[in-house]
């Protein structure tokens, strides 16, 4: 399968390796309008978890900042370690089918990261996040 990078990209394949899954992630709790999510820091990709604790776990290697953990509807292909957000896909659909992919974050990964590292593999997002 080549690499799919955008929702719209999905629609047009067989599905045989997606799962639907609820999948968590970190962002920044604040008070103003926009997302501030945790991300891989080589990709710049919002990190989602299948598991709860794991997030927190994430958060252990953020700056300490006041955080929320959001749960939402993916669509997961764990062999791949991608993930799609399926939020906002009957409200606004043209702009949803434009989102880019998130990284699923597997234990295994998160050992591996973590261990060899002087600097954290995460980090917040900079500015405002663009779905496209």
């Amino acid at each position: 399968m080549s690499e799919i990078s955008q929702l719209h990209q999905l629609l047009k394949t067989e599905l045989n390796d997606w799962t639907l899954r609820t999948g968590y992630y970190l962002q920044l709790d604040h008070d103003l309008m926009g997302v501030f999510p945790a991300l891989m820091r080589r990709t710049r990709k919002v990190v989602v978890c299948l598991r709860e604790d794991l997030i927190r776990n994430v958060a252990a290697h953020l700056p300490a900042r006041p955080l929320k953990v959001i749960y939402d509807s993916f669509l997961v292909n764990e062999k791949a370690q991608v993930v799609f957000s399926l939020s906002g896909l009957s409200i606004i659909p043209e702009e949803a089918v434009k989102r880019g992919a998130c990284h699923l974050l597997t234990d295994e990964e998160f050992q591996v990261l973590v261990g060899k590292r002087r600097q954290s593999p995460f980090m917040w997002a900079p500015g405002l996040l663009q779905t496209r």
